[in-house]
């Protein structure tokens, strides 16, 4: 009779316990869902730091879960980015563009590892899709949080998780793990893993893991469920790896002063000053000796990053219009990477969007022009060219980025170089 009763007893308590973490879940899932159903209309800054790895075998590159290799990385980039959330969807441009467009943020950076869905893309597929499994792990303490734990698998026909292969995405199932606070269910973090035998088929990634920590953030009348940082871990078959660190800060609501465009349209950028905007971005083939004004330095400079120069010679472009000296110069550094090994270098790209000459502002993409040179080094072939200033060393690879070999590269007025326009299109083809 005590068995029996024993028996019974453990029995309730299981089904009690069972109840229990299915109405933690219910909880948590809950308040997710409702963070997303209000999470709209708001900006953040994005801080992103890059670190790129060569592994000496393949293998360590491909370990589960990812581990950042022990070796200092060969090249590392900075870049900061502004990402709003509007109907639902993550949007992109450079930080303090004050305009974005409909587009994805490969779109804007257009080179390294970089991904998008940590507002809402990640939530609404775990969260919000049918055919997630879930497993409880627990409660348990985590830098001082009591935590509620969690494992999830999604399988392909539930999952939204696409990674880039070339010109292609390969949809891809994917798994993790997510927390949550004891006291009121708001989620902590989560991790989403790719599933590396579907990598590996399709694409040349055997790993890829991005580790997200959450926040409860003021925005306007109500609390928005946020990312606070995230760490995405990318291996490559051939042996290659990298780390991204995201860190968002700065979020604020839509204001008077941020405008949201849903095209590629830069034709209604507003720019204090010049009373016209010619319509037509400048024809591509135009030279442009430029000089710069403000200061990039190594050691704050980023991809993001506006800049600003003028003309140090008067420019014909077009048939009876010449811009003056000293027009002025808009645009933004587009790469920016160190090069710690075999030797420290720094990469650069400047990209010049808009000129103006007081009355009327032009649009254009200029992008540093490659100097042709006799044998002894001599500039040949283009009136108006001569030796850039301002840098020790230059190689100038055909895609318009800048490489300085110098300790440390600083830039300021004294720097002077040719640029050339290009077609907008060309540019993103770079």
């Amino acid at each position: 009779m005590r068995l029996l009763i024993a028996l019974c007893l453990f029995c309730a308590g299981a089904s009690n316990a069972a109840e229990d973490w299915l109405l933690t879940l219910q909880n948590v899932r809950q308040k997710v869902i409702e963070a997303i159903g209000r999470s709209d209309n708001y900006i953040c800054m994005q801080d992103l730091s890059r670190f790129y790895y060569d592994v000496s075998n393949p293998a360590l590159a491909c370990r589960q879960p990812p581990a950042v290799p022990s070796t200092p990385p060969r090249v590392q980039d900075r870049l900061k980015l502004d990402v709003a959330v509007s109907q639902g969807s993550e949007i992109y441009s450079w930080h303090g563009d004050n305009k974005f467009a409909a587009t994805t943020v490969s779109q804007v950076v257009r080179e390294g590892p970089i991904a998008s869905g940590s507002f809402n893309g990640y939530l609404r597929n775990i969260f919000g899709e049918r055919g997630v499994s879930f497993t409880y792990r627990g409660l348990s303490k985590i830098n001082g949080l009591d935590l509620y734990s969690f494992d999830y698998e999604v399988p392909l026909a539930a999952s939204h998780y696409q990674v880039q292969a070339g010109k292609h995405f390969v949809l891809t199932p994917f798994h993790g793990s997510f927390s949550a606070h004891a006291g009121n269910f708001l989620l902590y973090s989560l991790v989403v893993t790719a599933d590396e035998d579907k990598l590996s088929q399709k694409t040349d990634i055997c790993a890829s893991e991005t580790r997200l920590v959450y926040q409860s953030v003021r925005i306007g009348s109500h609390d928005s469920l946020l990312p606070a940082s995230f760490d995405l871990l990318i291996g490559g078959q051939e042996g290659s790896f990298t780390e991204s660190e995201g860190l968002y800060s700065a979020c604020r609501e839509y204001t008077g002063e941020s405008i949201l465009h849903f095209d590629i349209d830069d034709t209604e950028k507003a720019v204090a000053g010049p009373t016209k905007l010619e319509s037509e971005p400048l024809r591509s083939g135009i030279y442009l000796r430029i000089g710069l004004r403000g200061q990039i330095d190594e050691e704050s400079a980023y991809a993001g990053m506006p800049i600003e120069a003028v003309l140090v010679h008067a420019a014909k472009i077009g048939k009876g219009i010449t811009l003056p000296r000293g027009a002025e110069l808009r645009g933004v550094i587009t790469r920016f990477q160190i090069v710690r090994r075999p030797a420290h270098a720094v990469v650069m790209k400047l990209e010049f969007n808009s000129i103006t000459d007081g009355k009327t502002l032009y649009l254009c993409s200029a992008i540093h022009a490659v100097i042709p040179t006799s044998p002894l080094g001599f500039p040949v072939g283009r009136r108006g060219s001569m030796p850039v200033r301002g840098m020790n060393q230059l190689n100038e690879p055909s895609d318009g980025s800048l490489i300085f070999n110098d300790s440390r590269v600083h830039l300021d007025k004294n720097f002077t170089s040719l640029f050339v326009t290009i077609n907008p299109s060309e540019s993103d083809a770079r």
